[in-house]
């Protein structure tokens, strides 16, 4: 828990009740946490979305469901979900509405998952809220890693758009 603005060091173990997810929720036990410069900006007190501290901190998660809401649907016990979780991420459960939770692919681990959750959460909204790319259409995906490339289209397939992923001549990569 973070108990008051700083780096690493401000932040406390501590133990707390376990709750029971409620109507819509689930409750994930966490197996991977991303560290970025959101979660460092929030330890220094300056995340302006942040909860007033004492908070748990931890913007991106993957983990197994642990626990069901009353009314959620499409998942189950022990199904691998990551979620944008904005804080609370660092602890050893996490409840969140189920709508903020994705099922990992089997060939992703977890700690990948919680590596590239914000970068995909991002991708997605850029491509949807932004570009707010349909089916049917095309899109063009600059794509420096292969892998990067896959995740992209990825995101894209989920609703139908077909992207045109395109490399970089060795030339003008890094």
């Amino acid at each position: 828990m973070l108990t008051k603005a700083g780096g690493p060091e401000a932040l406390q173990p501590v133990e707390l009740a376990i709750e029971e997810p409620g109507s819509g929720e689930l409750r994930v036990r966490v197996r991977a946490a991303g560290v970025g410069s959101t979660d460092l900006i929030m330890l220094a007190g300056k995340y302006r979305y942040a909860p007033s501290i004492p908070f748990v901190p931890g913007y991106e998660v993957a983990g197994v469901v642990d626990a069901i809401g009353p009314g959620v649907t499409g998942f189950k016990i022990g199904q691998r979900v990551a979620a944008l979780t904005l804080y609370g991420g660092y602890g050893e459960l996490v409840m969140r509405e189920a709508e903020h939770f994705l099922p990992i692919p089997d060939e992703v681990s977890d700690v990948e998952a919680a590596a590239v959750i914000l970068n995909y959460v991002t991708a997605w909204q850029m491509i949807h809220r932004v570009a707010k790319v349909r089916s049917g259409q095309s899109a063009l995906l600059p794509a420096p890693p292969a892998a990067l490339a896959r995740r992209r289209c990825n995101c894209c397939g989920l609703w139908e758009p077909q992207p045109t992923v395109r490399r970089r001549p060795r030339s003008m990569t890094p």
